[in-house]
């Protein structure tokens, strides 16, 4: 092999490393969003002065949409195994199949 050869193989190495390094810089983000900004001229009021108290707040916005399951459905186990939420005995039955492979 000449050394023009080698120059370049250690050369392109090189940037191999240098495009990996980055890659995996940039795939390391932190994981933290940046904190909101405001508009200049806009003084931020105490947290306890803008909202009302937790009863005032539960009493007058609607419940969540979606989310979690609701509370008031049944859920188990049935007599062959099979896990069920809702009436285990429903007209219509949805069905979820996977295959790990």
């Amino acid at each position: 092999m000449t050394l023009t050869q080698s120059r370049a193989r250690l050369i392109m190495m090189g940037v191999a490393l240098l495009v990996v390094a980055l890659l995996a810089a940039a795939c390391a983000g932190g994981g933290q969003a940046p904190a909101p900004t405001q508009p200049p001229g806009q003084a931020t009021a105490p947290a306890a002065a803008t909202q009302p108290p937790a009863t005032q707040l539960e009493a007058t916005q609607p419940p969540a949409q979606g989310g979690g399951r609701p509370l008031d459905l049944p859920a188990g186990v049935d007599a062959d195994g099979n896990f069920y939420l809702g009436d285990p005995n429903a007209s219509v039955k949805l069905e979820e199949w996977s295959d790990f492979q």
